[in-house]
């Protein structure tokens, strides 16, 4: 009866690749309790059978890299939270998205005048406005839309004065932050896309 329950499920559901769990080599097995008994392997050829957990894992390749790749994802839905993702945020990008916001004003015009100079604060109230990842082999690709804001302070010379004007602005960014990590390692960003900003003039 198990074994015709098995032999129904197999067919009427057309699965390929299955595997038989058993001990029981006296009604299952071959004479050499190696291989499925003959008489069962005419009956479903593709069937597979293992004596242990341990004996499945170790000779079916493919369903160890399931096995990791799923223990991979229920890590990555567990640890990688909004709260985790900003930690990673004010660890490792304040340095270079400032950069890019610099790089993106500074010989921009401003109000009719000239960025020559830009000063900036730390990043601010990060909002992770979505998140998605794809586990790829051992590690875990992470895409995050977020938007923040940076306290800047833009300065221009005028001659007239001969000093420096300044004005205070907050930069309101969104973009989109990638990075790869595995479990118990750093973050190890690739790239920040589609960044986009708006001044706010502080009064």
């Amino acid at each position: 009866m198990i074994w015709l329950t098995y032999k129904r499920f197999i067919i009427e559901n057309n699965l390929s690749n299955c595997f038989l769990l058993t001990a029981n080599t006296k009604d299952f097995y071959d004479e050499n309790k190696k291989d499925l008994h003959p008489d069962l392997k005419s009956e479903l050829p593709n069937l597979q059978v293992f004596k242990s957990t341990k004996e499945l894992i170790l000779n079916v390749e493919s369903l160890n890299r399931l096995m990791i790749e799923e223990e991979l994802e229920i890590w990555s839905i567990l640890n990688l939270n909004e709260d985790e993702i900003e930690k990673i945020f004010y660890d490792e990008i304040n340095i270079r998205l400032i950069s890019e916001i610099k790089d993106f004003y500074t010989g921009e015009s401003l109000n009719n005048k000239t960025v020559d100079e830009i000063e900036t604060s730390f990043i601010s109230d990060v909002k992770i406005v979505s998140k998605s990842f794809k586990i790829i082999q051992d590690f875990c690709f992470f895409s995050c839309k977020f938007e923040a804001e940076i306290p800047t302070l833009f300065s221009n010379y005028e001659e007239l004065i001969d000093d420096y004007i300044r004005e205070e602005y907050i930069i309101k960014v969104s973009a989109t932050l990638n990075f790869t990590i595995r479990p118990n390692e750093k973050a190890q960003i690739t790239d920040i896309e589609n960044i986009r900003s708006c001044l706010n003039l502080l009064k």
